[in-house]
């Protein structure tokens, strides 16, 4: 199981291509964030090249802090790292996230739009802002199709 999160956070972080998550992610994968759901691998696809694309970090990781396993699922305690344009070294508050993994895949994922303050801003956190802004990204995404490799 803690493969599975070495290796998503391997792809999150842009050391590995997009399209690997497809070996450790189901393709029905379910998405939560706070209160929004999503079904498909295809918008964790979207979400992630959005999110890298989008960040303020010439360089961008996602790392692990600590990982607790209960029963099939992984609760994870990380951090983002980002380095700027000046070459100086960013991190940001703890986020977490909890995954759920059945035969080697991850079939479900809960985080928080708070889990990505480091890279949009406090106005992420916001339900209003994130449903207004989430239309940008899916727009953003059908331009950006050779970015969104995979989808």
């Amino acid at each position: 199981m803690e493969k599975v999160i070495d290796d998503l956070f391997e792809v999150i972080s842009g050391r590995v291509n997009i399209t690997d998550v497809e070996k450790i992610m189901s393709p029905k994968v379910v998405l939560h964030m706070d209160c929004v759901s999503f079904c498909g691998i295809q918008y964790w696809k979207k979400w992630v090249s959005f999110l890298r694309s989008r960040s303020p970090f010439k360089s961008l990781e996602l790392r692990c802090e600590e990982k607790t396993i209960e029963g099939d699922k992984v609760i994870v305690l990380a951090r983002w790292r980002g380095v700027d344009a000046k070459g100086e070294v960013h991190h940001s508050d703890d986020v977490v996230g909890t995954f759920q993994i059945q035969n080697d895949k991850l079939v479900e994922i809960w985080s928080k739009k708070a889990n990505y303050t480091f890279i949009f801003g406090k106005k992420i956190c916001s339900t209003t802002f994130f449903l207004v802004y989430l239309p940008y990204i899916f727009i953003w995404c059908f331009f950006h199709r050779a970015l969104v490799k995979g989808t």
